[in-house]
């Protein structure tokens, strides 16, 4: 698989949610694994997708050492651990259906970084009566902000995973991080979720929890940021340009800029330099308002929610 593939798994309809992508695992019986979704891609993007199962870990993005995952306006369906996501994972806006009683609706596999976390904003929770909501066999770190509840969720706090045989537990130095704001249940809540966001590292604030605070300041798939150029070089007939990442371009772009010059698109797709020829020579003043015109375009091929289209405005720490 390339690097651009591995970089970027999207499935996307429209945002806000209008309508859905259907990924159903159709085996019939609830409690075994069956998978609708399983990945090990370093970031995952998933939008508006009804994703159902009758089994275990519908959803499964197991990158535990840099997977960060991304989704929204989504409906997960499924019985054991349906959503089980190892390293970073953000989900808001989106609906949790548990088909099996006494087991529990979320996971999270935490262990390789201690700032690995699972976030939970504006989520709703429903299933069959006595559903748990989460727990986890390996350290773990939740966050459930603005999320609601179903009357059928079974009064038992996200718990760890001990066998009697003692060889068999996962390494467990990091305590229970299981952290609450404004939760709510149908019917009357449950001590175990009153809030004590603050008691988390760093006593986040609610509006703190983003995702590029989940992500830890390396991602932000909600950026509408275009691709910056570092730096460029005029050669005689063509110039090449840097990028701070890679530029993903579509069909053969032709661009144009204030002084009437034409470029072609050579070369560098999937890179962070990029190369335009031009039929002429030509000077920096040349380059100035330079966009695309016909045949194509270029974006920021960091996984995105947001199409980030190249800006080839040019300022002078760009020589």
């Amino acid at each position: 698989m390339n690097d651009f593939f591995h970089n970027l798994f999207l499935l996307k309809v429209s945002f806000p949610l209008k309508h859905y992508i259907t990924i159903k695992n159709t085996q019939a019986e609830i409690g075994p694994h069956a998978f609708a979704i399983y990945g090990t891609g370093t970031r995952t993007i998933i939008l508006n997708c009804k994703i159902i199962s009758k089994g275990g870990d519908t959803v499964s993005l197991w990158n535990y050492k840099n997977g960060m995952y991304y989704h929204a306006g989504c409906t997960f369906e499924g019985s054991v651990d349906f959503v089980c996501p190892r390293g970073w994972c953000f989900i808001k806006k989106s609906k949790f259906f548990e088909e099996k009683t006494a087991t529990a609706s979320i996971w999270h596999a935490g262990g390789y970084n201690i700032n690995q976390k699972f976030v939970l904003k504006n989520c709703s929770f429903d299933g069959v009566k006595n559903f748990e909501l989460g727990r986890h066999h390996y350290e773990a770190q939740f966050y459930l902000i603005n999320c609601r509840f179903s009357k059928n969720l079974d009064d038992k706090p996200i718990y760890r995973v001990v066998y009697k045989d003692s060889t068999q537990n996962r390494p467990f130095n990091w305590g229970e991080r299981d952290y609450f704001y404004n939760c709510i249940k149908e019917g009357g809540g449950f001590d175990w979720f009153n809030n004590n966001l603050n008691s988390a590292a760093g006593s986040p604030k609610p509006e703190d929890i983003t995702p590029l605070w989940t992500f830890d300041g390396i991602w932000n798939p909600e950026s509408i940021t275009s691709p910056a150029i570092k730096k460029f070089k005029i050669h005689k007939n063509y110039v090449l340009f840097f990028f701070d990442e890679p530029i993903t371009v579509i069909g053969n772009p032709v661009l144009k800029s204030n002084s009437g010059k034409i470029y072609l698109y050579r070369s560098g797709a999937g890179s962070d330099t990029i190369k335009l020829d031009c039929s002429s020579s030509f000077s920096e003043k040349d380059l100035k308002g330079l966009r695309i015109i016909e045949d194509g375009k270029m974006i920021g091929t960091k996984a995105s929610i947001n199409e980030r289209k190249v800006n080839f405005k040019l300022t002078e720490t760009e020589k």
